[in-house]
């Protein structure tokens, strides 16, 4: 009989490593094909991000970036157990109206909205302590995992993504093991097959861009971070200097004291002097992809080109700012 219940165990276990197998091929499978199809970015990480939580169990999925301004914080994308979430948030609300103070203290946190309750203290310091865990993954490149047995809620696995020339590109999260579980080793290998694949999506993104739009979007990911890119807000890393805003908009204005980047710089700020961007609805990577676009079209010539260009831009914005027909000529007229 023992031999018997031993075989039936192992058997028992075969087939669910067997049914977790196919799952996973089934998942990879999914993916390729995801890869294969000519989607934005942003769906096809979504797609991979999900199918990488189902298979590994998680109620939260989350995939942060790197940028030139350091780690992003903020989640580019997010996927979620809505289902197991909720359950959850309604057994949590069931165990406060069964606690014989949990009315009081509802009433205390509707008497003190506005102010900052012990929730929102506690959601303010697992979101640092994630944070710290990201920032650890990206910067040693080794994937973390952290469980609570006391509150599964809280365990946490998380992979950097690298790049084939090593470098790190963000880094992908799950969060919450399904049915009380631990983040295992096998979780650990799965994860970073799967940030294998986002690095893969991340580095072709790159490269269509680059086709498509040549250096320039390469000079812009130097420039400008992803949430500025559709913005109307010039970029921090295009606003001219403190000495150069100076000599911006009056006659002392010499585009030799603003060679390379500082050129494109002044074109940002004028824009923004007289409003246009906001107006116009015009994006900075608009905005900047057009006027690379100018600049790598002129001839390498003494007297027409590029700088001259800058140079009578802004020579002709002096004269509408000093004279104060900015204020008399429409937004339109200004753009012409």
């Amino acid at each position: 009989f023992n031999v018997f219940c031993g075989i039936s165990l192992e058997n028992a276990r075969l087939y669910r490593a067997s049914l977790d197998l196919s799952i996973q091929l089934s998942s990879f499978q999914t993916i390729s094909t995801t890869l294969s199809q000519p989607q934005s970015i942003k769906k096809c990480i979504d797609d991979i991000l999900k199918n990488s939580r189902k298979v590994i169990r998680a109620v939260r999925a989350a995939l942060f970036l790197v940028d030139d301004n350091g780690i992003n914080f903020k989640p580019y994308v997010i996927d979620e157990d809505i289902e197991v979430k909720d359950a959850n948030n309604e057994k949590k609300k069931q165990e406060e109206m069964e606690d014989s103070l949990g009315v009081k203290r509802a009433i205390i946190a509707k008497l003190m909205q506005g102010k900052t309750t012990s929730y929102d203290a506690e959601q303010a310091k697992e979101e640092e302590e994630r944070n710290k865990i990201i920032e650890q993954v990206i910067t040693m490149k080794e994937t973390h995992i952290e469980n609570f047995t006391d509150k599964p809620e809280k365990s946490i696995m998380c992979a950097p993504i690298i790049s084939s020339e090593r470098i790190v590109l963000g880094a992908v999260m799950m969060q919450w093991k399904k049915n009380k579980q631990k983040f295992s080793y096998d979780d650990e290998k799965l994860l970073n097959s799967y940030a294998i694949f986002f690095s893969i999506s991340l580095e072709r993104s790159k490269l269509r861009n680059i086709a498509a739009l040549g250096t320039s979007e390469n000079e812009l990911q130097m420039f400008m971070s992803i949430e500025e890119r559709d913005s109307s807000k010039t970029p921090a890393k295009l606003r001219l200097s403190e000495e150069q805003l100076l000599l911006s908009i009056s006659r002392d204005f010499t585009p030799q004291k603003f060679k390379e980047i500082n050129l494109i710089k002044e074109v940002f700020y004028l824009f923004d002097l007289f409003g246009l961007m906001t107006e116009f609805k015009i994006t900075n990577q608009t905005l900047f992809h057009f006027l690379t676009l100018i600049r790598d079209s002129y001839n390498k010539v003494p007297y027409h080109n590029w700088i001259h260009a800058i140079d009578v831009t802004q020579f002709m914005a002096y004269q509408l700012h000093a004279s104060g027909l900015s204020n008399t000529f429409t937004k339109f007229e200004i753009f012409a």
